[in-house]
Protein backbone atom coordinates (compact mmCIF):
# COMPACT_ATOMS: atom_id res chain seq x y z
CA UNK A 1 0.00 0.00 0.00
CA UNK A 2 1.37 3.38 -0.93
CA UNK A 3 2.00 6.17 1.52
CA UNK A 4 -0.22 9.22 1.55
CA UNK A 5 1.99 12.26 1.87
CA UNK A 6 0.49 15.40 3.35
CA UNK A 7 1.77 18.52 1.60
CA UNK A 8 4.28 20.65 3.47
CA UNK A 9 2.75 23.36 5.69
CA UNK A 10 4.32 26.04 3.49
CA UNK A 11 2.28 24.89 0.47
CA UNK A 12 -0.85 27.04 0.07
CA UNK A 13 -4.09 25.21 -0.62
CA UNK A 14 -4.88 27.51 -3.55
CA UNK A 15 -2.39 28.42 -6.22
CA UNK A 16 -2.15 32.23 -6.17
CA UNK A 17 -1.51 32.43 -9.94
CA UNK A 18 -4.45 30.31 -11.10
CA UNK A 19 -6.85 30.46 -8.15
CA UNK A 20 -7.21 26.67 -8.37
CA UNK A 21 -6.21 24.01 -5.86
CA UNK A 22 -2.42 23.65 -5.74
CA UNK A 23 -0.83 20.67 -7.51
CA UNK A 24 0.54 19.19 -4.21
CA UNK A 25 -2.94 19.23 -2.68
CA UNK A 26 -4.50 17.67 -5.80
CA UNK A 27 -1.88 14.89 -5.60
CA UNK A 28 -2.65 14.41 -1.89
CA UNK A 29 -6.39 14.04 -2.48
CA UNK A 30 -5.72 11.70 -5.43
CA UNK A 31 -3.57 9.51 -3.15
CA UNK A 32 -6.36 9.45 -0.56
CA UNK A 33 -8.92 8.49 -3.19
CA UNK A 34 -6.70 5.68 -4.46
CA UNK A 35 -5.96 4.51 -0.91
CA UNK A 36 -9.64 4.05 0.02
CA UNK A 37 -10.52 2.28 -3.21
CA UNK A 38 -11.32 5.16 -5.49
CA UNK A 39 -14.63 5.31 -7.25
CA UNK A 40 -14.45 1.58 -8.03
CA UNK A 41 -14.87 0.38 -4.43
CA UNK A 42 -18.07 -1.16 -3.13
CA UNK A 43 -20.50 1.19 -1.42
CA UNK A 44 -22.13 0.70 1.95
CA UNK A 45 -25.52 0.34 0.25
CA UNK A 46 -24.14 -2.47 -1.90
CA UNK A 47 -22.71 -4.23 1.16
CA UNK A 48 -26.09 -4.07 2.93
CA UNK A 49 -27.84 -5.45 -0.17
CA UNK A 50 -25.36 -8.33 -0.43
CA UNK A 51 -25.80 -9.20 3.25
CA UNK A 52 -29.61 -9.11 3.01
CA UNK A 53 -29.51 -11.33 -0.11
CA UNK A 54 -27.27 -13.77 1.74
CA UNK A 55 -24.55 -13.41 -0.88
CA UNK A 56 -22.01 -12.54 1.79
CA UNK A 57 -22.14 -13.26 5.48
CA UNK A 58 -21.91 -10.49 7.99
CA UNK A 59 -18.78 -10.94 10.07
CA UNK A 60 -20.21 -8.34 12.46
CA UNK A 61 -23.01 -10.71 13.50
CA UNK A 62 -20.62 -13.59 14.14
CA UNK A 63 -18.20 -11.29 16.01
CA UNK A 64 -21.07 -10.04 18.14
CA UNK A 65 -22.17 -13.60 18.92
CA UNK A 66 -18.67 -14.63 19.99
CA UNK A 67 -18.29 -11.51 22.15
CA UNK A 68 -21.66 -12.23 23.74
CA UNK A 69 -20.57 -15.80 24.52
CA UNK A 70 -17.33 -14.52 26.05
CA UNK A 71 -19.22 -12.04 28.22
CA UNK A 72 -21.69 -14.77 29.32
CA UNK A 73 -18.73 -16.98 30.37
CA UNK A 74 -17.15 -14.13 32.35
CA UNK A 75 -20.46 -13.47 34.11
CA UNK A 76 -20.86 -17.18 34.90
CA UNK A 77 -17.29 -17.33 36.24
CA UNK A 78 -17.97 -14.32 38.47
CA UNK A 79 -21.18 -15.90 39.75
CA UNK A 80 -19.24 -19.04 40.71
CA UNK A 81 -16.53 -16.94 42.39
CA UNK A 82 -19.12 -15.04 44.43
CA UNK A 83 -20.95 -18.23 45.40
CA UNK A 84 -17.76 -19.93 46.60
CA UNK A 85 -16.33 -16.86 48.35
CA UNK A 86 -16.28 -16.93 52.15
CA UNK A 87 -19.20 -15.23 53.86
CA UNK A 88 -18.15 -11.61 54.26
CA UNK A 89 -20.20 -11.18 57.44
CA UNK A 90 -18.42 -14.09 59.13
CA UNK A 91 -15.07 -12.78 57.92
CA UNK A 92 -15.86 -9.32 59.32
CA UNK A 93 -16.90 -10.78 62.68
CA UNK A 94 -13.65 -12.77 62.86
CA UNK A 95 -11.64 -9.62 62.07
CA UNK A 96 -13.46 -7.65 64.78
CA UNK A 97 -12.75 -10.42 67.31
CA UNK A 98 -9.06 -10.33 66.40
CA UNK A 99 -8.93 -6.55 66.71
CA UNK A 100 -10.66 -6.58 70.08
CA UNK A 101 -8.29 -9.32 71.28
CA UNK A 102 -5.34 -7.14 70.30
CA UNK A 103 -6.98 -4.21 72.08
CA UNK A 104 -7.42 -6.28 75.23
CA UNK A 105 -3.78 -7.37 75.11
CA UNK A 106 -2.63 -3.75 74.71
CA UNK A 107 -4.90 -2.63 77.57
CA UNK A 108 -3.54 -5.39 79.79
CA UNK A 109 0.03 -4.41 78.88
CA UNK A 110 -0.71 -0.76 79.73
CA UNK A 111 -2.32 -1.72 83.06
CA UNK A 112 0.64 -3.85 84.02
CA UNK A 113 3.07 -1.17 82.82
CA UNK A 114 5.14 -3.73 80.98
CA UNK A 115 8.05 -2.33 78.97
Amino acid sequence: MSMVNLPEPRVDFLDERTGKIARDWVRYFQQLLNRVGGVESITLTQVIELISEGTIESSFASDQASQSAEMRKKIDDLAVAVATAPDSTALLAETIKSISSIGQILALKNNLALP
